[in-house]
Protein backbone atom coordinates (compact mmCIF):
# COMPACT_ATOMS: atom_id res chain seq x y z
CA UNK A 1 0.00 0.00 0.00
CA UNK A 2 1.38 3.40 -0.83
CA UNK A 3 1.48 6.54 1.23
CA UNK A 4 -1.52 8.16 -0.48
CA UNK A 5 -3.73 5.10 0.13
CA UNK A 6 -2.76 5.06 3.82
CA UNK A 7 -3.62 8.74 4.06
CA UNK A 8 -6.98 8.07 2.45
CA UNK A 9 -7.78 5.22 4.86
CA UNK A 10 -6.78 7.23 7.93
CA UNK A 11 -8.63 10.32 6.73
CA UNK A 12 -11.79 8.38 5.82
CA UNK A 13 -12.12 7.16 9.40
CA UNK A 14 -13.15 10.66 10.45
CA UNK A 15 -12.03 10.23 14.07
CA UNK A 16 -8.68 11.88 13.64
CA UNK A 17 -9.44 15.00 11.58
CA UNK A 18 -5.73 15.58 11.02
CA UNK A 19 -4.33 18.50 9.05
CA UNK A 20 -2.71 17.39 5.77
CA UNK A 21 0.85 17.87 7.06
CA UNK A 22 0.23 15.64 10.10
CA UNK A 23 -1.58 13.10 7.94
CA UNK A 24 1.43 12.95 5.61
CA UNK A 25 3.83 12.54 8.53
CA UNK A 26 1.73 9.72 9.98
CA UNK A 27 1.54 7.94 6.62
CA UNK A 28 5.31 8.33 6.16
CA UNK A 29 5.90 6.90 9.64
CA UNK A 30 3.66 3.92 8.95
CA UNK A 31 5.35 3.16 5.62
CA UNK A 32 8.80 3.52 7.20
CA UNK A 33 7.76 1.01 9.89
CA UNK A 34 6.61 -1.65 7.49
CA UNK A 35 2.88 -0.92 7.40
CA UNK A 36 2.26 -1.78 3.76
CA UNK A 37 -1.34 -2.88 3.49
CA UNK A 38 -4.67 -2.82 5.29
CA UNK A 39 -3.86 -6.07 7.16
CA UNK A 40 -0.65 -4.49 8.50
CA UNK A 41 -2.59 -1.38 9.50
CA UNK A 42 -5.20 -3.46 11.37
CA UNK A 43 -2.48 -5.52 13.08
CA UNK A 44 -0.67 -2.35 14.18
CA UNK A 45 -3.95 -0.93 15.48
CA UNK A 46 -4.57 -4.12 17.51
CA UNK A 47 -1.02 -4.00 18.90
CA UNK A 48 -1.45 -0.38 19.97
CA UNK A 49 -4.87 -1.07 21.52
CA UNK A 50 -3.33 -3.87 23.62
CA UNK A 51 -0.65 -1.45 24.79
CA UNK A 52 -3.35 1.02 25.81
CA UNK A 53 -5.13 -1.65 27.87
CA UNK A 54 -2.08 -1.94 30.13
CA UNK A 55 -1.17 1.74 30.16
CA UNK A 56 -1.02 3.50 33.51
CA UNK A 57 -2.70 6.88 33.71
CA UNK A 58 -0.84 8.94 36.26
CA UNK A 59 -2.75 11.38 38.48
CA UNK A 60 -0.08 14.04 37.92
CA UNK A 61 3.06 14.60 35.91
CA UNK A 62 6.57 15.86 36.56
CA UNK A 63 6.42 19.61 37.04
CA UNK A 64 2.87 19.65 38.47
CA UNK A 65 2.15 21.40 41.74
CA UNK A 66 1.09 19.12 44.60
CA UNK A 67 0.26 19.70 48.25
CA UNK A 68 2.32 17.73 50.75
CA UNK A 69 1.31 17.15 54.37
CA UNK A 70 4.33 18.07 56.45
CA UNK A 71 5.29 17.36 60.06
CA UNK A 72 6.59 20.75 61.17
CA UNK A 73 8.74 20.62 64.29
CA UNK A 74 9.37 17.54 66.41
CA UNK A 75 5.72 16.53 66.86
CA UNK A 76 5.80 13.62 64.43
CA UNK A 77 2.26 14.55 63.40
CA UNK A 78 1.26 16.26 60.16
CA UNK A 79 0.51 19.86 60.99
CA UNK A 80 1.36 21.86 57.89
CA UNK A 81 0.86 21.81 54.13
CA UNK A 82 3.71 22.53 51.73
CA UNK A 83 3.28 23.41 48.07
CA UNK A 84 5.80 21.47 45.97
CA UNK A 85 6.63 20.66 42.37
CA UNK A 86 6.86 17.01 41.39
CA UNK A 87 10.35 16.10 40.16
CA UNK A 88 9.85 12.33 39.77
CA UNK A 89 7.15 9.67 40.05
CA UNK A 90 7.56 6.06 41.16
CA UNK A 91 5.00 3.32 40.64
CA UNK A 92 4.92 0.21 42.78
CA UNK A 93 2.43 -2.60 43.10
CA UNK A 94 0.57 -0.80 45.89
CA UNK A 95 0.90 2.93 45.35
CA UNK A 96 2.09 5.87 43.28
CA UNK A 97 4.77 7.92 45.00
CA UNK A 98 5.97 11.40 44.09
CA UNK A 99 9.26 13.07 44.87
CA UNK A 100 10.20 16.72 44.93
CA UNK A 101 13.68 18.14 45.04
CA UNK A 102 14.48 20.98 47.36
CA UNK A 103 14.22 24.33 45.59
CA UNK A 104 15.99 26.47 48.19
CA UNK A 105 18.07 26.04 51.32
CA UNK A 106 14.97 26.61 53.43
CA UNK A 107 12.93 24.06 51.51
CA UNK A 108 12.60 20.33 52.12
CA UNK A 109 12.59 17.60 49.54
CA UNK A 110 9.91 14.96 49.98
CA UNK A 111 8.68 11.52 49.03
CA UNK A 112 4.99 10.98 49.37
CA UNK A 113 2.12 8.82 48.27
CA UNK A 114 -0.74 10.26 46.27
CA UNK A 115 -3.84 10.26 48.49
CA UNK A 116 -1.86 9.50 51.63
CA UNK A 117 0.24 12.59 52.31
CA UNK A 118 0.40 14.13 48.83
CA UNK A 119 -2.66 15.66 47.20
CA UNK A 120 -3.43 17.24 43.86
CA UNK A 121 -5.54 20.06 45.30
CA UNK A 122 -5.14 22.29 48.31
CA UNK A 123 -8.71 21.50 49.35
CA UNK A 124 -8.03 17.76 49.43
CA UNK A 125 -4.84 18.30 51.46
CA UNK A 126 -6.67 20.57 53.92
CA UNK A 127 -9.48 18.04 54.34
CA UNK A 128 -7.00 15.20 55.02
CA UNK A 129 -4.99 17.35 57.44
CA UNK A 130 -8.16 18.24 59.34
CA UNK A 131 -9.12 14.56 59.46
CA UNK A 132 -5.70 13.54 60.78
CA UNK A 133 -5.65 16.31 63.38
CA UNK A 134 -9.04 15.11 64.61
CA UNK A 135 -7.55 11.62 65.09
CA UNK A 136 -4.67 13.06 67.13
CA UNK A 137 -6.99 14.49 69.76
Amino acid sequence: MDRERLMEIIDSNGRFNLPTVELELLADHLVANGIGDIADLKAENERLMKQLETAVVLPCKVGDTVYWLYAKGATGWYNDIRVCKVSSISISEHYIETHSERTSLNDTNFWGRIGDNVFLTKEAAEARLEELQGEQQ
